[in-house]
């Protein structure tokens, strides 16, 4: 019997097992894809709480920053608190590290735009195409930004929530 691929690549994320098909290395081209769809701008990274999170954050910072991003990494949070940070925050998008419902060797890079949601199925394609072309303007040292800390992500979005239930 032939054993199915472990890489899955589809609207809106690119997911597959640590080490065997989804490594550090497939995480930073495909965020310095993203890194260059979306511009030298902010781009919000949260993640899950899968123990690969923090080398895959590693690998998804370097693209970012490669392609003069600037990352904000907001630790661990869920997807709505990410993607209120993303709506709210002025940035280019965001890239959540999750494999949502599968086991747990796997793990995933979900794509937001610059809304807060997931990309569309003609926005993921021009990633992919960024990603297969490897084309990405990467930075010289001088021009590479700095990683950004922002603690207060679950906060705000509890902040929102409970404000919509005031009214």
């Amino acid at each position: 019997m032939e054993k199915l691929p472990s890489l899955k690549i589809g609207v809106p994320s690119v997911r597959g097992i640590v080490g065997e098909s989804f490594t550090p290395q497939l995480a930073a081209e495909f965020a310095a894809a993203f890194g260059s769809y979306c511009g030298p701008n902010e781009v919000v990274v949260g993640t899950d709480t899968r123990s690969s999170r923090t080398m895959i954050t590693h690998a998804v910072v370097s693209g970012l920053l490669s392609v003069g991003c600037t990352p904000i990494e907001v630790g661990i949070v869920p997807s709505p608190a990410l993607q209120h940070c993303i709506r709210t925050g002025n940035t280019a998008g965001g890239i959540c590290i999750t494999a949502s419902h599968n086991p747990v060797q796997w793990n995933a890079l979900k794509f937001f735009s610059s809304e807060g949601v997931s990309l569309s199925p003609n926005q993921f394609a021009e990633l992919t195409g960024l990603y297969h072309q490897g084309a990405y303007a990467r930075v010289p040292s001088g021009r590479i930004s700095r990683l950004k800390r922002d603690d207060s992500v679950i906060a705000r979005h509890l902040e929102m929530i409970v404000g919509a239930l005031d009214h």
